[in-house]
C-alpha cells in the first residue's frame, strides 16, 4: 500500500481530505495482503472450519484500515450466525494486524493487548481501562468507539454506526 485517504466529517473541517503517504522502501501491507496472512493463519483458519461446520455461518466484517503514528493497525470483526432464518450474527472474535504481528481475541482490547504486548487487566464490562501514553489512550478510545459501533450495527442502527466510524477517522487522524 502506498497511501491512505479519507474525508473529514467533523464540523470545521467537513469534506478536508486526509492523506498518508507511505514510504516506498519500506512494505506496508495493503488490505488483500492482511486478508491473505489471516486466511494463512492456522489457528484462525481452523477456528473458522471449526465454526463452519456447527450449523453457523462465519461472517468477516468490513477490514478497518486505520493509521497511527507512522503505521497502519488493520481490525476485522469475526461474526458467528446461526443457519436459521432471521437470526442476528453475533461478534465472536476480533481479528488484529499491525506490522508482522498478526491475533485473533475475543474483544478489540484484548487483540491489542496482545499486538502490543501490554498486560491487560480485566475491567469490568463495559468499562475500557485507560492506559498512559498518547498513542496508547487514542488505541484505547478507538476501541472503545468501535464497541460502540459494533453495538449500534447489531442493533441496526446504521446512523449511529456510521457516527462512530467517523469518530474512529478523526480519533486516527489527530
Amino acid at each position: 500500500m502506498i497511501g491512505w485517504m479519507a474525508a473529514r466529517a467533523d464540523a470545521p473541517n467537513y469534506g478536508e481530505l486526509v492523506v498518508f503517504q507511505f514510504s516506498k522502501q519500506e512494505l506496508t501491507y495493503g488490505p488483500m495482503q492482511v486478508e491473505a496472512r489471516i486466511d494463512q493463519n492456522p489457528e484462525i483458519s481452523e477456528a473458522i472450519t471449526l465454526w463452519s461446520q456447527a450449523g453457523s455461518d462465519v461472517l468477516r466484517g468490513n477490514t478497518l484500515v486505520i493509521p497511527i503514528e507512522n503505521s497502519i493497525i488493520y481490525v476485522e470483526p469475526l461474526y458467528l450466525e446461526a443457519t436459521e432464518r432471521g437470526t442476528l450474527p453475533q461478534l465472536q472474535r476480533v481479528i488484529v494486524a499491525y506490522g508482522d504481528n498478526l491475533t485473533m481475541q475475543e474483544t478489540l482490547n484484548q487483540s491489542l493487548a496482545v499486538i502490543f504486548g501490554i498486560e491487560e487487566e480485566v475491567p469490568p464490562p463495559g468499562e475500557v481501562p485507560v492506559p498512559t501514553g498518547d498513542l496508547a489512550e487514542r488505541l484505547a478510545r478507538i476501541a472503545e468507539l468501535y464497541e460502540a459501533a459494533q453495538q449500534a450495527l447489531s442493533e441496526g442502527d446504521l446512523g449511529r454506526y456510521q457516527e462512530q466510524i467517523n469518530e474512529i477517522g478523526e480519533v486516527a487522524s489527530s
